[in-house]
């Protein structure tokens, strides 16, 4: 089976959990949600741009710049999935 790996962007993490869920998940018994799909998918966040700044006790002088998009990477796994990512021409 094929892996590929990607990065991706997205205004925030609302929009990386709505689409993770659509790759699919199920619910035991105990009401925890878990993938349904084989894909590895790491939620990277906002980069830090620029350091912040901070006093001995850890209290923020400035605060750090952050990348204006929240990251992900994604192991794309599973087989149909990783069919649509490569086109039917590449396999």
């Amino acid at each position: 089976m094929a892996q590929i790996v990607k990065k991706y962007e997205f205004e925030n993490e609302s929009i990386v959990d709505s689409l993770i869920k659509n790759l699919g998940v199920d619910t035991d018994e105990d009401g925890n949600e878990y993938p349904t799909h084989q894909n590895a998918i790491v939620k990277i966040g906002y980069f830090i741009l620029t350091d912040g700044e901070y006093d001995d006790e850890l209290n923020e002088i400035k605060a750090p710049i952050l990348y204006d998009k929240f990251c992900v990477d994604v192991c794309w796994n599973d087989e149909t999935t990783t069919r649509l990512m490569i086109g039917p021409s590449l396999k």
